[in-house]
């Protein structure tokens, strides 16, 4: 029969940290939360312990999307979190996030080339713009139909060019609608 032969050294750490971890086993159950506040609990006075899960606003939102030019779909998952598929099979991901009332969903920046592509931009000018555009394009909208509909403004840029060259960047807003699928 194999039996593991430790050091007595090995023996004797083993058996300290045993001895040490059952002095040190704490009697309280300490919570700390975001904002720095801290609970407190005496631990043989809980009966029973679970963690319970609110509603979740982006769970109201969870699911297929589509209707803004350029987009295939956009899904949004309960965690906050989005994928967007371009027409032209360029895709990313994001966050979601909620500021004054309205969700916003922002593009990666600095903006990749692939989404200008997607617009019919041409590389070269694709390329330079990248290099000079100071914001992503951002989505602000408000929940309507109960839930069925997202409405609102696109902030974006909007490019001149001429031939092989980058003539302005202008920024502008225009109204959004996507629809659940």
């Amino acid at each position: 029969m194999g039996c593991l032969k430790l050091p007595k050294k090995y023996l004797i750490i083993t058996l300290l940290l045993l001895f040490l971890s059952l002095l040190c086993l704490s009697k309280q159950l300490v919570i700390i939360f975001k904002d720095g506040t801290k609970v407190v609990y005496n631990i043989d006075q809980i009966e029973e312990f679970y963690v319970e899960n609110g509603d979740n606003v982006f769970s109201t939102l969870e699911g297929e999307w589509q209707g803004d030019r350029g987009i295939k779909s956009c899904y949004i998952n309960e965690s906050g979190l989005f994928s967007i598929q371009m027409m032209n099979g360029y895709a990313w991901s994001g966050y979601c996030q909620f500021e004054n009332g309205y969700l916003m969903l922002e593009t990666p920046y600095p903006i990749p080339v692939e989404y200008m592509l997607n617009y019919n931009i041409p590389v070269n000018i694709a390329k330079e713009a990248r290099k000079v555009i100071e914001r992503a394009d951002r989505w602000i909208f408000t929940i309507t139909g109960n839930g069925m509909k997202l409405e609102g403004q696109k902030r974006n840029f909007r490019l001149r060019w001429n031939n092989n060259r980058l003539l302005d960047i202008e920024y502008v807003e225009r109204e959004a609608v996507w629809e659940r699928k």
